[in-house]
């Protein structure tokens, strides 16, 4: 079974640049306490990736997902601040992966780019893009510069005869940070066709019984998605700067 979308419906007709800019400048409101008597407050971007130990209601969070995106899956909705305590020693080496640094964080986020690009296009437009463009992504997207990740970005969009997108980066979770990702190939038509939605990779992933499709929800971003949600519309206004589209399923 097969995704469906218009080859006619290029990414720049696709976008929707206030919502693009929406979800660019969401926060989630943090509060980081080492132990009772040392608490730090913050406004983390909600795609921004983190690099410190944290540890929610028992909960080890992996430090190479984007705080949003653990928000999605662990936290309660109505209560802000997100309490996270961050712990300094005895790392789980066995459980997470460790980032040590800045420039490890920066190597996974390439690694998550190239990942996003193969499954695109084969990789053929990441890896002919020059190395100031891949440190362009980098560093506009740890400084918060939204127009200038998506002058780049755009070309990772392409959706043209010459390189048309063949599969969508796609991970679903539910109640921890374990993730599905299947490869889910884009059948791309002339001729007028239902766009696939996200009802459709749902089915296609069998990642929800049946009879339990109707008490899910999905998130992406905080925002609770319509299940009849164009799924290519989706990707190119909501994936993350890492070029996946981080879908996470709960009960409503």
């Amino acid at each position: 079974m097969f995704l469906k979308c218009n080859f006619n419906l290029p990414p720049l007709y696709m976008q929707d640049s206030a919502v693009m800019k929406e979800v660019w400048e969401g926060r989630v409101p943090v509060s980081f306490s080492v132990n009772p008597r040392e608490i730090a407050y913050l406004l983390l971007a909600y795609h921004i990736f983190h690099w410190l130990l944290k540890r929610f209601t028992n909960i080890l969070l992996p430090m190479q997902y984007p705080i949003g995106l653990l928000h999605d899956i662990y936290a309660d909705d109505a209560v802000h601040p997100w309490n996270i305590t961050v712990r300094v020693k005895d790392f789980p080496q066995e459980e997470l992966l460790s980032c040590k640094s800045l420039n490890i964080v920066e190597a996974h986020f390439n690694h998550m780019l190239k990942q996003a690009g193969v499954v695109k296009h084969q990789g053929h437009i990441i890896e002919k893009m020059q190395k100031h463009e891949i440190k362009q992504l980098w560093n506009s997207f740890v400084n918060s510069r939204f127009d200038q990740f998506w002058a780049v970005n755009l070309k990772l969009m392409e959706n043209s005869q010459l390189h048309p997108i063949k599969a969508l980066p796609v991970r679903l979770y539910k109640n921890d940070h374990k993730f599905v990702q299947r490869l889910c190939p884009v059948t791309v038509s002339t001729e007028p066709v239902r766009p696939s939605t996200v009802l459709d990779l749902i089915h296609i992933t069998n990642f929800v019984p049946e009879n339990e499709i109707e008490k899910t929800k999905f998130i992406c971003h905080g925002v609770v998605v319509p299940h009849d949600t164009q799924l290519i519309w989706l990707y190119i206004n909501l994936s993350y700067p890492d070029n996946f589209l981080h879908i996470v399923v709960r009960s409503k």
